[in-house]
């Protein structure tokens, strides 16, 4: 069991996913007594040594470490100091995040604002009809409203068009509009069944019923798209920045945030075309990538961990080899903040590792702190980026939050 558990930290330091039975197996460790509370403490002393290392031989790092501690310990507290060798010839990885002892004892910096005024992103939104008329949407408030012969419903966060499956030839296609503010996020089902989340500071335009030949919508921001099948209409999403995606019936996720300088494409499943205008034009394949830089024009195609760019809409963030500027902005979409940095050379500082997306802000940032020689200071709505004053210089951390994602 001693070495099952260490084979688990080891698997989650190095940027494996763990199962559920491994993540509650590492929390019920960490639980179990003070002693590995104690441990836990020490392995912050220890994991500098090794931090740099890409992947360590954990007994040859054990031996290394024993060879120091028989001559400063009694034979009697070996056991304990097995374990803290085990732990510290690995990368420092942190659970204590999801654990309030832990964050307590760990993290006593003042610079964090215990009562700030940041919060996690909840279920919001604007609708716009085609008439103009604006209907604000969020949990706990449900609408029924008529439009073109059918019924728009808001009921558990969710907006849904039940309408007929295709406009009439005789009607004129009416369109709304679906803001999400920062710190927002909505899920919404079109007349075609097409099922679409929707991130924070994104819009949607879309037709309230689709045309015979073919279902356009219009995005800016960020979406995760699960588009009905159908052979005779393809669905098509179109961005302001030349790319647009093509597809017939798939699940795939679109970016495009105006302060990013490109939209990205994801696939999941299906099959998608992307291009148009000057944009070349590309087939994707499941899990990978298309990255279409608007200012120079170039169409970059690439494999990808489909993951990182989808887990937003099942509750989390994954990040891997994620520069700190970036992760930053992505999360002060979520909790609708600003982020300042006191050192632009912390932008370029880099991160793996995942958090859940509807936990505290201050968790988030005590992981940093503790895999980096980073700190944060929270006024208001404003989070600075500074400078620890411990002078580590890597560039490169890894990080876990929260281990039920």
């Amino acid at each position: 069991m001693e070495n099952q558990i260490w084979e688990i930290i080891s698997a989650a330091i190095n940027g494996e996913i763990l199962g559920i039975a491994e993540e509650e197996r590492l929390l019920r460790w960490m639980n179990e007594s003070p002693e590995h509370r104690a441990i836990y403490l020490k392995l912050k002393k220890h994991y500098r040594a090794y931090r740099n290392e890409s992947k360590i031989d954990i007994d040859m790092a054990y031996e290394k470490y024993l060879d120091g501690v028989a001559k400063r310990r009694r034979k009697r507290q070996l056991r304990v100091y097995r374990y803290i060798g085990y732990a510290a010839c690995i990368m420092f990885v942190l659970f204590a995040a999801s654990i309030g002892f832990y964050r307590d004892v760990l993290f006593p910096s003042d610079n964090i604002v215990q009562n700030s005024e940041i919060r996690m992103g909840e279920a919001k939104a604007l609708l716009t009809l085609a008439s103009g008329e604006q209907v604000p949407l969020y949990a706990g408030k449900n609408v029924r409203l008529r439009e073109t012969g059918g019924l728009i419903s808001n009921e558990d966060k969710v907006l849904a068009y039940m309408v007929g499956d295709t406009l009439p030839v005789a009607e004129k296609i009416k369109y709304n509009t679906l803001e999400i503010p920062r710190g927002g996020e909505y899920k919404l089902i079109l007349g075609d069944g097409s099922a679409v989340w929707l991130n924070s500071d994104s819009r949607l335009v879309y037709p309230v019923a689709f045309g015979a030949e073919e279902r356009r919508v219009v995005l800016e921001g960020e979406g995760y798209f699960e588009v009905a099948k159908d052979a005779k209409r393809p669905f098509i999403v179109v961005t302001k920045k030349g790319l647009d995606v093509r597809v017939l019936g798939t699940s795939f996720n679109v970016t495009a945030y105006e302060d990013t300088g490109e939209v990205i494409a994801t696939l999941v499943e299906g099959s998608v075309e992307v291009g148009g205008g000057a944009c070349p034009t590309e087939m994707l394949k499941p899990g990978e990538q298309a990255v279409y830089d608007w200012q120079s024009g170039v169409l970059d195609r690439r494999e990808v961990d489909v993951r990182l760019y989808t887990s937003w809409k099942d509750g989390y963030y994954m990040f891997e080899m994620e520069r700190l500027d970036d992760m930053m902005n992505t999360l002060a979409r979520w909790y609708n903040m600003d982020v300042l940095f006191e050192d632009d050379a912390l932008r370029e500082v880099r991160y793996s590792g995942r958090v859940k997306r509807y936990g505290n802000i201050q968790e988030f940032l005590d992981a940093l702190k503790l895999t980096h020689d980073v700190d944060f200071k929270i006024k208001e709505r404003t989070v600075t980026v500074m400078n620890k004053k411990t002078g580590n210089n890597s560039l490169y951390s890894q990080f876990v939050v929260c281990l039920s994602c």
